[in-house]
C-alpha cells in the first residue's frame, strides 16, 4: 500500500514538476511527456507487484528474478526510447532527457521499496 502511494505521489510531483518548469519555460517540453512517465509509472509497478508476489512465493529464486526484471525492463525501455527518438526527431534531446530522469526516479523508487523485503526473505 505505501509503495503505490508513494508511486502515485512521485507520478503526480513529476507531471506538476513538468508542468512548472515548461510553463515558466526553464526548460523545453518534451512532446513525449506524458507517454514517458506513464510507462515508467506503470512498468515499475507492474516490476514492483511480480516481484513481491515471486519474493513470497520462492525467496531463493528472488535475485535470479530480480535481476531478469532489470534486464526485461532496460530492453523494454530502450525500445521506448528508440521509438520516441525516430517517431519524433526534433525533439530527440528533451524526450532523452526526461525519459532517462524518469526512469532513474522511478527505478530507484522501485529499489528502496523492495530493499526491505528482499532483505527479510533472505536465508
Amino acid at each position: 500500500m505505501r509503495f503505490n502511494i508513494a508511486l502515485a505521489a512521485l507520478t503526480g510531483a513529476s507531471f506538476l514538476t513538468h508542468q512548472l518548469a515548461a510553463s515558466r519555460l526553464w526548460w523545453p517540453q518534451p512532446s513525449w511527456f506524458l507517454e514517458s512517465l506513464l510507462f515508467t509509472a506503470f512498468s515499475t509497478a507492474l516490476v514492483y507487484h511480480y516481484l513481491l508476489a515471486f519474493l513470497k512465493r520462492q525467496p531463493g529464486k528472488f535475485i535470479l528474478l530480480y535481476l531478469l526484471s532489470i534486464t526485461v525492463k532496460m530492453v523494454a525501455a530502450v525500445a521506448y526510447l528508440v521509438t520516441v527518438l525516430l517517431l519524433e526527431p526534433a525533439g530527440r534531446a528533451t524526450n532523452a532527457v526526461a525519459f532517462l530522469i524518469l526512469y532513474v526516479l522511478f527505478t530507484l523508487l522501485e529499489v528502496v521499496f523492495m530493499w526491505r523485503p528482499s532483505q527479510n526473505a533472505q536465508p
